[in-house]
């Protein structure tokens, strides 16, 4: 059994962590899951099904005042679900469709997410309502073509969103007119926007220059200091450098 160690996550004294087993003389009685160590305690329970199917990977965990978020991704579709605390249930939540599985919580009632290439939609978690967000709009402030390209990843300090977009980590989503476009794979941009989506700024930098990397990167909170991550570094600036 290995465990998929890159997604573990400890939450509220509790250890979730990814396994897949595999049978390499027979494939079909292999399978996945995510089990919960209870640091406590010392009980260990399993997330949902102790054996999925190999097609199904339990990621992207948020924990969140009373909940563990996460995303389980198939073959063909992505979901959403959370994680009781209190009972141990888990419950599959209502969103639009063709979610890619990126997404962030905003306090403890909105959840921001993804829907195909560029639509950003928001889920009320008091009403279970789901509103699109008219990203169109920030191209006409900046002149550019909004997020048109794809989000890499979302985080939220609970008083902003910030939208990690980087051209080189998506460019399958590329039109092929723009694959020669001069210094394409280098750009990245990060957008900002309040708890209803309201754009509140564009930071737009080149990612070999600042970051020595150009492929993906991703964000991290600490205090007032915000980190981007890549594969080789990690780089620190001042949150109110982004506002």
């Amino acid at each position: 059994i290995s465990p998929i160690s890159r997604n573990m996550v400890i939450h509220r004294n509790k250890i979730f962590l990814p396994y897949t087993f595999r049978n390499a003389s027979n494939y079909d009685i292999s399978f996945t899951g995510t089990a919960i160590y209870d640091m406590d305690t010392g009980k260990l329970s399993i997330l949902g099904e102790e054996k999925q199917d190999t097609s199904l990977i339990n990621g992207r965990f948020n924990g969140n005042g009373d909940y563990m978020y996460y995303v389980e991704k198939g073959k063909y579709k992505s979901a959403l679900y959370r994680y009781s605390y209190a009972d141990g249930t888990v419950e599959k939540l209502e969103i639009a469709k063709n979610f890619k599985g990126v997404y962030t919580i905003y306090g403890e009632t909105k959840i921001f997410y993804t829907v195909g290439n560029s639509e950003l939609y928001i889920l009320d978690l008091t009403t279970g309502e789901n509103t699109k967000v008219k990203t169109d709009e920030w191209a006409d402030i900046h002149e550019d073509r909004g997020l048109g390209y794809g989000i890499g990843d979302m985080v939220s300090d609970d008083e902003y969103v910030y939208y990690c977009q980087n051209y080189s980590f998506h460019d399958f989503y590329l039109p092929a007119s723009m694959l020669s476009y001069s210094g394409m794979w280098d750009r990245a941009m990060i957008y900002i926007t309040d708890g209803e989506g309201n754009l509140i700024n564009r930071v737009d930098f080149n990612t070999t220059e600042v970051l020595g990397y150009s492929d993906y990167f991703t964000l991290h909170f600490c205090g007032d200091t915000i980190y981007m991550q890549t594969p080789k570094m990690v780089y620190a600036c001042s949150r109110k450098s982004f506002i």
